[in-house]
């Protein structure tokens, strides 16, 4: 989330840009008085709660981090011959989906014995489905593996 004070510094240059053609970051005296209220005004305010910041940076890293997880898994398999299709799913994609039409027990058995789940689990997914043509094969709920 942007900072009222990072929002009037923006206007200030885009205006100041707007009525020069270039971009100063030095005060101007051609700013309206509106934006010298709001540039007032952003400096007397109080700093952006930085704590809600790291944390959604935090978690959009873990999110593009396990949507490159899948991708990897995903080019594994293709790298096998296998036509695996790797997902995440959810909100903040915490849900691995294996979709594979020759999912079987012996495909389940192999995902469980492989650093697969675990690394999973480390990346922040709470679950790990794989499905085959008939629907869920197998799933792993990560909050209670071990």
């Amino acid at each position: 989330m942007i900072g009222v004070s990072a929002i009037a510094l923006i206007a200030w240059m885009m205006l100041d840009w707007s009525t020069t053609g270039k971009l100063d970051r030095s005060p101007t005296t051609k700013a309206s008085p509106e934006l010298q209220a709001m540039l007032q005004s952003a400096a007397s305010a109080s700093p952006p709660a930085t704590d809600s910041v790291t944390e959604a940076a935090r978690r959009v890293t873990a999110r593009l981090a396990r949507q490159a997880y899948a991708k990897r898994i995903e080019d594994a398999f293709l790298d096998k011959g296998m036509d695996v299709r790797v997902t995440c799913r959810g909100s903040d994609r915490t849900v691995l989906r294996l979709e594979y039409v020759l999912a079987g027990r012996v495909f389940v058995h192999q995902v469980d014995k492989s650093d697969l789940v675990t690394t999973a689990q480390r990346l922040g997914f709470t679950r790990v489905e794989i499905l085959n043509s008939d629907g869920v094969e197998g799933y792993w709920n990560l909050r209670d593996y071990h």
